[in-house]
């Protein structure tokens, strides 16, 4: 096996975890006001652990002028750190 095709299978297999995670998140972003709709933390602390790199963020710009940039939560990141998270509590 060449290393072409050992690389092609990894990223198959890495593709097929992500998807797997994917699968487990629901949506992959949420705005703030929904993520702090389904865990019950308020919104204005949900902007401040964004703010402080505390909760994982996409910023999407929209391509019309005047237009604000929107952040969203990254449900996938966010998942992930939390799997690591749990992994050092576990060992």
């Amino acid at each position: 096996m060449d290393a072409q095709s050992q690389t092609n299978g990894m990223d198959t297999v890495m593709n097929h975890a992500l998807f797997e995670q994917l699968k487990r998140v629901g949506s992959p972003l949420l705005r703030p006001v929904k993520f702090a709709e389904l865990t019950g933390i308020a919104k204005n602390t949900i902007t401040t652990l964004m703010d402080r790199g505390e909760l994982p963020v996409v910023v999407l710009a929209p391509r019309m002028p005047g237009k604000r940039p929107t952040r969203y939560i990254n449900m996938v990141a966010l998942y992930q750190h939390c799997e690591r998270e749990a992994k050092t509590w576990i060992s």
